[in-house]
């Protein structure tokens, strides 16, 4: 008998009560994932909801994803179209 609540097993708000039965381990923060957490899984791995926003973007370069900073080389001035559109129409008058 717990010398706080006086019950067996302790109820639910005494300090000597279990907490949470643990689920999994997250992998970010490398504490407890327990009954009643919001969790990801990530390739065979567990994360707490917030630790994945925390490091969602380290994940997706993980898995290929690529970080650039723009610049005026990315501009699309839509040449690679107007050559594909007129080499389309040369072959269609070539065929026809």
């Amino acid at each position: 008998m717990c010398e706080m609540c006086h019950r067996s097993p302790c109820l639910s708000g005494c300090p000597n009560a279990p907490g949470p039965e643990k689920v999994h381990t997250c992998k970010y923060c490398s504490e407890d994932i327990v009954v009643g957490d919001e969790y990801f899984e990530y390739d065979g791995e567990y994360y707490h909801d917030e630790c994945f926003a925390d490091c969602a973007v380290e994940l997706l370069i993980e898995a290929g994803a690529k970080r650039s900073t723009a610049s005026e080389d990315d501009i699309d001035d839509g040449s690679d179209y107007l050559y594909e559109s007129r080499r389309d129409e040369m072959l269609l008058e070539r065929c026809g």
